[in-house]
Order: structure tokens, then sequence, then C-alpha cells
């Protein structure tokens, strides 16, 4: 029956001509559906366009008994889901040792931080990878030593919000987004019972062991990724030789004595995330320049701030490039600079990280000509 008939019969009825017709499920359903229509076409009459398309997309998926499942993902990948789900749920214990910073026997396993990979670990990872579903990285630096392992315990939802709502994203979408956000959860509170507290970069949950040699990093931007890396204390990680991990004392060096290539990486420095990335600058086989950068925290930026002081007496203060952040200058035969995106009475400080670059020799003088800019 077209619209025309039944708006002719609806007026014969309450003329009392014929019998009013019976209200069918489906004519329910076919009037209910027009009213959805209209509210839909006010909305973006109304100049809202984008709500209403949402919320007709949301209504949508609701009419057919909201269960997403059901519409948008097979049974059997939904139960091999679960599966994975659960399997990520029992390993967390076994992630992590009991002293702050410490990786567990399924970590260990893979390699001691520090020292040579060991034989036989990509079979390692791969049953490591069939028991729990997770995936594993080692990672090494010259001279073949192990830098970092990284597990990558499941997926986060990176809509708005960390959270996917089918009233407004893709129905389709949402029931399969974010499943391992609350195994993130748990492996964070597990953390911080079994660790204590935490430092943080505003993304990153932070822990550093008593000896200042190894830490922990749990994030959920994007994926939940447990990192155990090697890390150094600012007081012996910068030192006036050319064999430190910061070495103020490589100018003038010869460059295959400081580093067996021109860039290289070391050890992180205190409470931050990933390792010091290092860049020599040679002319006629000699270091005339020194690069080393990483992130790091508020609390570890002032101590790396403290180490130049003690090494280099106090400096000169400016802003950086540009008019952001502080560079600190130590104008010496061989000036050092130290700059960082942050100023020393920052509010927000105490949990942000930040972007460092110490620069030596040569490095240090590009860095005071951009000043300028």
């Amino acid at each position: 029956m077209s619209h025309r008939d039944d708006l002719e019969e609806r007026d014969d009825a309450r003329a009392g001509l014929v019998e009013a017709p019976a209200r069918t499920p489906e004519r329910r359903g076919s009037r209910r559906r027009r009213a959805v229509i209209v509210a839909a076409v006010a909305a973006v009459a109304a100049g809202g366009f984008v709500l209403g398309a949402r919320w007709w997309r949301g209504r949508a998926s609701t009419e057919s008994g909201g269960n997403r499942q059901v519409a948008c993902e097979p049974e059997e990948a939904r139960q091999a889901r679960i599966a994975r789900h659960q399997a990520r749920a029992r390993a967390l214990p076994r992630l992590f040792g009991p002293t702050r910073a410490e990786p567990g026997p399924l970590v260990q396993e893979l390699g001691v931080l520090g020292a040579a990979p060991i034989a036989g670990a990509e079979q390692r990872i791969a049953a490591l990878r069939e028991a729990t579903t997770m995936e594993v990285t080692v990672k090494s630096e010259a001279p073949h030593a192990i830098s970092a392992i990284e597990v990558v315990v499941g997926r986060i939802d990176m809509t708005w919000g960390g959270t996917c709502d089918p009233t407004i994203d893709d129905p389709c979408s949402c029931y399969n987004v974010g499943d391992d956000r609350d195994v993130c959860d748990e492996l964070r509170r597990r953390l911080v019972a079994a660790w204590g507290e935490l430092d943080t970069d505003g993304r990153d949950s932070i822990w550093v062991d008593p000896t200042g040699t190894r830490r922990a990093t749990l994030t959920a931007f994007g994926a939940c990724r447990l990192t155990f890396e090697a890390a150094i204390d600012a007081t012996s990680a910068i030192a006036m030789t050319g064999a430190a991990v910061v070495p103020l004392g490589a100018i003038g060096q010869p460059a295959s004595s400081v580093a067996t290539a021109l860039t290289w990486t070391r050890p992180g420095i205190g409470s931050g995330v990933g390792p010091t990335g290092l860049r020599a600058v040679a002319e006629r086989d000699r270091v005339i320049g020194l690069e080393a950068k990483g992130w790091v925290t508020h609390a570890t930026l002032r101590a790396i701030l403290a180490r130049l002081v003690q090494l280099l007496g106090k400096p000169e203060a400016e802003l950086g490039p540009y008019n952001r952040g502080t560079i600190h200058i130590w104008r010496r035969k061989v000036p050092v600079t130290l700059y960082a995106d942050w100023s020393e009475d920052d509010p927000a400080g105490a949990g942000r990280g930040y972007d460092y670059v110490i620069g030596v020799g040569a490095v240090a003088e590009q860095a005071l000509r951009d000043r300028e800019r």
C-alpha cells in the first residue's frame, strides 16, 4: 500500500465509512520509522547535520535489538577474541617480578638487559606469542647488548575519550575496539601494588629500579605496552670523558674512539622513555661536536641540569629558539648547551615529559646561532 492510499484509508476510517485498519506490528514499525525520519530531518534542518546523522546511525543500530556483536561479529570470531583476551589476563602475574621494575619469568626467559642476546630467543618469543597471543620485541644496541624488551599486552581503543559510543560511532566498529583496556587497567593495578608509587610523563607510567640501572614503562596509547629497558642515573651518565653515555670530553678525540658510527644509542637517563640518542660531528676523523637527546620526566630533567652545573658551573639561561623553552649556556672554550621545552617555574611540570638536547662544541655553537631566529 502506498503512503497516499494509507492516508486515504485513515481519513475514511475517521469519517466512519470503513472500519479502522488494525495496527499490526508492521504498521506500527512503519509509523515509528516515519517518526524517526521526521526527527532526523528536523535535526538536519536546524543546522545539526552531523549530530542528526550520528543520531540516526545510532538509532538504526539499536532498532534491530541493540546487539552489535550478533549483527557485526561472527560467533566464531567472538569466541576467538574471548579466548585471546582470557589468555592475556592469565599471563599478567608472570610479566613482572616483585622488585621495582623487575621483569617477570616470562620476560626473563627472553634475555637480560645489558647482556648479549641469548641463543634461541626467536623460538622463545614464538612460544610466548602462541601461549599468550602477546607480541614481544627484543631490542639490541651496539655492541650487541639487549637494551629493551617490549611486550604488547593488547589493543587499546583510540577513539576520543578512550571509549566507543554506539550512539555516535560506527556501531559495527564498537564491539571490537578497546577489548584489552580492562586487561591493561588490571596490569597497572598489579604493578602499582607490587612496585609502589610511579612517575609519569603525562602519558606513560614509569618505574625505575633502586639501582637506577633499569626501568619499566607502561603505556596505554594505541596499545597496552609494558617495556623493560636499560637505564642510568644522570650522575653516571654525564662525565668529562670520552667513554660516558654523554661524553662531554669527546671533543678533539678520534671519532673511532668515541663510537663505531656517527649516530648511536645508549641507555636512557633516569625516569623517561626510550634510549639516549647520540650524534657526533666529525672533521678529519676528529670529533668537533656532539649531540645527546632523550625524553625524560620533569624530575630527571632537573637532575641532568644539576649534573651539568656540578661539572661546568652556573650557566646563563635564555629563551630557546623561536622564543620557546629554555636554553642553558655554558660559554667555555668548548661551549655546552642544554635545551628543553620547559621553564623552571612551570606549574604543570611535575606531570609532564620533556625532550632535551645537550649540545657540545660545534653542536652547541649551532644552537646558539639558532636562538637568534
